[in-house]
């Protein structure tokens, strides 16, 4: 049921799987599933991990980032804005 309706896949540097979709965010280690604390159950839209290790989470709401063990927001936008969401990351940073 995790995978139901995934829109977008991450490795981070553990190897572990981050899905992203109509449920929210989960995370696969090979054995469990799990279900961060503090992340919203809203749609995500897309998924990236920058050089540092840090999962961004583009959602229906806005943008998120996961680090540290830590859910924290860092932008809003509307539900049109949210159509067109693709997360990018650089070598310098996060697009």
């Amino acid at each position: 049921p995790e995978l139901e309706g995934s829109l977008s896949l991450a490795v981070d540097a553990d190897g572990a799987l981050w899905v992203g979709g109509r449920r929210g965010l989960s995370r696969w280690d090979g054995q469990h599933w799990w279900r961060p604390p503090g992340v919203p159950p809203i749609p995500v839209k897309d998924l990236s991990v920058d050089a540092a290790g840090v999962l961004w989470v583009a959602t229906e709401r806005g943008l998120g980032r996961w680090a540290e063990g830590r859910w924290r927001e860092v932008a809003e936008w509307t539900r049109v804005e949210a159509e067109r969401v693709q997360l990018l990351t650089r070598a310098d940073g996060l697009w």
